[in-house]
This record gives structure tokens, sequence and C-alpha cells, in this order.
């Protein structure tokens, strides 16, 4: 199975000299834990609730002053759509991440894929096999 059909499409993102204070709030409203950091549609890094904790609260920092850049995980691993679910699973296990930005072939942001949206998938092919089981 492709990730296509798992990504989900709507990413909210904001541009690298965002300050934390801006993620934060738009986590809060959109009820989200991550934003992609972006220049245009190229991701650059993706911001998470708890990196704003640990990065930005627990050091102390002013959240309203410190950009996004200089608080983000940058150089994010990005993957294909055509990738299949094998090759994600992997990818999160050995980079140990929990969600993956997915790009088109010119590297433009398409969506966001999390291990919980695979286990999502797992699940329900549990589901499936015990009920094929099932007298």
């Amino acid at each position: 199975m492709a990730i296509e059909k798992l990504i989900r499409r709507t990413v909210q993102t904001l541009p690298p000299e965002a300050t934390c204070k801006d993620a934060a709030t738009l986590m809060s409203q959109e009820g989200i834990g991550t934003v992609v950091v972006v220049d245009g549609d190229v991701p650059l890094g993706i911001i998470t609730d708890r990196d704003l904790v640990v990065r930005v609260m627990a050091e102390g920092r002013d959240p309203g002053k410190t950009q996004l850049q200089d608080a983000m995980s940058g150089d994010p691993i990005l993957l294909e759509g055509d990738r299949n679910f094998d090759e994600v699973v992997r990818t999160m296990r050995n980079e140990r991440i929990r969600r993956l930005i997915v790009v088109d072939d010119q590297g433009r942001l398409e969506g966001l894929v999390s291990s919980d949206d695979l286990l999502g998938v797992i699940a329900g092919e549990l589901t499936d096999l015990t009920e094929a089981i099932e007298p």
C-alpha cells in the first residue's frame, strides 16, 4: 500500500520567521500538535507541541520572540507519496521519529503521515483478520 492513501493533506504551516507563540496559537486553534515550517511550499522543518515545551519553555526562552527556525527540528526526513507502508515504518523506526513529511517529486509539501495513522491501518487489518477467522 502506498502512503498516498494515508496522507493528511491538510497540514498547518508557518514560515521560519514566525514565532513559537504563533505556532502555539495555531496549534491551540486547530487542535493539533504539529506545524510544518515552510519556505513557500518547501518544507524546512517541523515543530511539535513537545518541541515548544522542551526547546523553548524549559530553556526559559521567550516564545513571542523565539523564531521557529531557532526551535524547529530542521533537515526533516522527507518521503514521496509513492513509498509503501513498509518503507514508512522502517524509516520511522530507523530515524526514531513519529511523523514524516510527504512531498511531491519537486520537493513541495503534499501532507503528513504519523505513526498514529499507521497504527489505525494496522488496527483495521487486525479487525479484518479477526472477522475472517471467527466462526
